[in-house]
């Protein structure tokens, strides 16, 4: 077969212009792998997780102290600070998943129900939330994005999805990749 033609390199953005530009920003490495050990083994040891079964707690920040510590690192918020281009405010709870699908994560607010408006997320300024996820564990791990999602008022097709990924259509960002480029729809 003929020999993909490489992408054409993508401008790096700023972690505020690609938040707006894609509706994601990635941040790689903002603990050492010893730092997610230590944060990992202290959730499950709060939160009874048994290794190999799925978990997920809604509002795990007012349940362990370990989820409020990691919320208010500095790093992170020094992370979303900047991504945001302002001083961020914790609105809503946060969530602990182990082994766990989050396809529900779609849209920026919490508790949006699929197409519950006939506005995107960000058509609104004023709307300005995001969610934040923290990979502890990652050897199998990943998170599919759809860059530009957040400027579409409507909810993702699954099925859509599912075929890109069964014909290798998804580019995957690796751990020497960088993720906040300018990305586009194809």
């Amino acid at each position: 077969s003929p020999a993909v033609p490489p992408r054409p390199a993508e401008p790096v953005l700023p972690p505020s212009a690609a938040l707006r530009r894609n509706g994601f920003t990635v941040y790689q490495g903002l603990f050492t792998p010893a730092e997610c050990a230590a944060y990992a083994a202290s959730l499950k040891a709060e939160a009874g997780i048994e290794t190999g079964k799925k978990y997920m707690k809604v509002d795990a920040m007012n349940s362990f102290a370990t989820a409020r510590e990691i919320l208010f690192e500095g790093r992170i918020l020094d992370a979303v600070t900047s991504a945001l281009g302002e001083q961020p405010r914790f609105l809503q709870a946060g969530d602990l998943h182990y082994l766990h699908d989050t396809a529900g994560w779609h849209r920026d607010s919490v508790h949006r129900a699929p197409d519950a408006s006939a506005a995107a997320d960000w058509s609104d300024q004023t709307y300005r939330v995001v969610k934040a996820i923290l990979y502890l564990e990652s050897d199998n791990a990943a998170m599919g994005i759809m860059a530009g999602s957040h400027a579409s008022p409507i909810e993702f097709d699954r099925d859509l999805v599912k075929s890109i990924e069964k014909r290798g259509g998804q580019l995957v960002i690796g751990p020497s990749d960088e993720p906040n480029r300018r990305f586009s729809a194809e």
